[in-house]
């Protein structure tokens, strides 16, 4: 048996890591962006300037977090992919004028984000 302790938590493994589904495998608090994400979504994302590809993938992983199609816009994640909070407006801009997500703005808060569909 395999154990580890993270802070004051104690974690048991399993006694034979190579013997383990994938899934078993994975760090549970590992970053990951859940599909699937619609192609055509997507590569309307990719043609946007800037940014704006970086903040569609946390919105997507927001998505997956969540699991709603409305997210609260995180700026540690952005943080993550070097997006700095500017460069993070602008991409929400781009991409709500492709019509690919709505945007509920508050002076001094995190942007809402509601992911819309696009026709393939």
């Amino acid at each position: 048996m395999i154990e580890f302790t993270i802070g004051d938590v104690r974690v048991g493994g399993v006694s034979d890591p190579d013997n383990v589904a994938p899934s078993q495998r994975l760090v549970r608090y590992s970053r990951y962006l859940k599909g699937p994400i619609p192609w055509a979504w997507l590569s309307v994302a990719a043609k946007c300037p800037g940014r704006a590809l970086h903040v569609a993938l946390v919105v997507w992983h927001l998505h997956g977090l969540e699991r709603s199609m409305v997210v609260k816009m995180s700026g540690a994640r952005l943080r993550e992919l070097g997006v700095d909070r500017h460069a993070a407006s602008r991409g929400l801009r781009a991409l709500e004028a492709r019509g690919l997500v709505s945007v509920l703005r508050h002076k001094g808060r995190s942007a809402v984000v509601t992911i819309n569909e696009v026709a393939s």
